[in-house]
């Protein structure tokens, strides 16, 4: 999975490390791993089984996987040998194969759902309606679950609502409408990777990682997409009127979409590349002349503020795998939004918390001076930025004001207040007299959702 920020010293949402939550799933499925029948009387060696559970099965198939891909012990030889039994092309048909286990945790196991897959798209939209969220974007693409997933997920029936955007590369303006017509997206965006993360070391850089191994064979990282083909992507899209991104990690891959977005800028003009509204997934390495080029073409930045809460400091995993001088100038909010790039924050769950109110906690508690954005700012990200990034224009969205439509949530909080970083330029009187609408404080406990209305419809509460 090119996307994935993985590797074991990487720390989950939950606090737990990769190999920890495995450790713990492990626990909770060999507790299951028990016979499932009862022996018939007359014919104890047979078994009466339950009816087919595809569920359990795969649970079992996986656990016993792990249990033999983790169970051997360190320094084993873990090359391929034969197997037993098995011929090696020299006449040795007993050397048996040594014992084996993963090099590494695996980043993405595929399973084919069925109903379980409904079932916790079901609780995945509940759980986001219960956060107060009334809308999700679903990246979908051929790489990511199929068209069949996909367009199962859009039919499910559930009050909150599903943006969908399809990772598929186009060349043609025919195309870009055919495959658009086809899935039903949104736009032919979100996980159409350019590049993969930094946790993994995939994303694309200009310099190397700071902490590779001898002998990496990808120092800078990996390539999914190079200049020609994000051109001929967004070219297609553009004409066709199409929404495009990417999902765009390092400062290569940053590189490799502005210059592409500059061909096409200039082909089409900064009018149309404007309306189509094109975004980029993550956005975390961009220079302070590229942020200036995005804002002028209007195109939308989404990002995660709980990346930089995760993995950013000094002493973070960004500055373990760049450095602590190129780490700093990850998720640059501050700077973005005094370019004019519009914002939309959201969580790319599950890799971090669901909850909106971390996500704008987050932005406001950059661990890099300067970079974070005002509690204000980071709510209408949260807001009416993300009904932007999602298609939705008319000035209403993701707002109370008269005429606007009926979506919003009711929140309980304990303390309220006015506020900008301590870094940052105020932009608005903090009096209380100045009337300024206030936002729940952040502190160490985050506003509870009592309540959430979409389009007029009770969702949650």
């Amino acid at each position: 999975n090119p996307g994935s920020a993985d590797l074991q010293d990487v720390t989950l949402a939950d606090g737990r490390t990769w190999s920890e939550m495995l450790a713990d799933r492990l626990s909770e499925l060999a507790a299951r791993d028990e016979p499932r029948g009862v022996r018939a009387r007359d014919r104890p060696e047979q078994t009466v089984r339950e009816p087919a559970d595809d569920t359990r099965a795969m649970a079992e198939v996986l656990t016993r996987r792990f249990r033999h891909g983790t169970s051997s012990p360190e320094g084993d030889d873990l090359s391929d040998g034969p197997r037993q039994g098995a011929s090696d092309g020299a006449g040795d048909s007993t050397s048996p194969r040594p014992a084996k286990r993963f090099a590494y945790p695996p980043q993405l196991i595929v399973v084919d759902g069925g109903l379980p897959q409904v079932n916790s798209a079901r609780a995945a939209l509940d759980a986001a309606a219960a956060l107060g969220i009334a809308a999700v974007h679903e990246c979908a693409g051929p790489e990511i679950g199929g068209l069949d997933d996909w367009l199962e997920l859009r039919a499910h029936e559930h009050g909150v609502e599903i943006v969908g955007y399809w990772g598929e590369h186009v060349t043609t303006a025919a195309e870009a409408v055919e495959r658009v017509a086809e899935t039903q997206a949104r736009g032919l965006a979100g996980d159409l990777f350019v590049d993969g993360a930094i946790g993994s070391r995939t994303a694309w850089l200009h310099e190397p990682y700071t902490d590779l191994a001898d002998g990496c064979p990808a120092p800078t990282g990996n390539t999914y997409l190079d200049v020609g083909a994000v051109t001929a992507h967004l070219s297609a899209c553009t004409e066709a009127g199409v929404t495009a991104g990417f999902h765009v990690i390092g400062d290569a891959a940053v590189t490799a979409v502005v210059s592409a977005l500059e061909t096409v800028v200039d082909r089409f003009g900064v009018a149309a590349v404007a309306r189509c509204g094109h975004r980029l997934e993550h956005l975390e390495m961009v220079t302070d002349e590229q942020a200036a080029r995005l804002g002028s073409w209007g195109v939308i930045a989404s990002m995660q503020p709980n990346f930089d809460a995760l993995w950013g400091g000094e002493t973070g995993m960004y500055a373990q795998r760049l450095g602590v001088a190129r780490a700093a100038g990850l998720n640059p909010f501050a700077l973005l939004a005094s370019q004019g790039v519009p914002l939309a924050f959201g969580s790319d769950s599950p890799v971090t918390d669901m909850n909106p109110w971390a996500a704008v906690r987050a932005a406001t508690r950059h661990q890099t001076p300067g970079s974070a954005i005002s509690a204000r700012a980071a709510f209408a990200a949260a807001t009416r930025g993300a009904w932007r990034a999602g298609g939705v224009r008319d000035g209403l969205m993701g707002t109370l004001v008269p005429g606007a439509p009926a979506t919003y949530a009711v929140w309980d909080a304990d303390d309220f207040e006015v506020n900008a970083p301590a870094d940052a330029v105020q932009r608005w009187s903090t009096d209380s007299r100045s009337r300024v609408p206030v936002l729940p404080a952040l502190g160490d406990s985050l506003p509870r959702c009592r309540q959430t209305v979409h389009r007029g419809a009770v969702i949650h509460g």
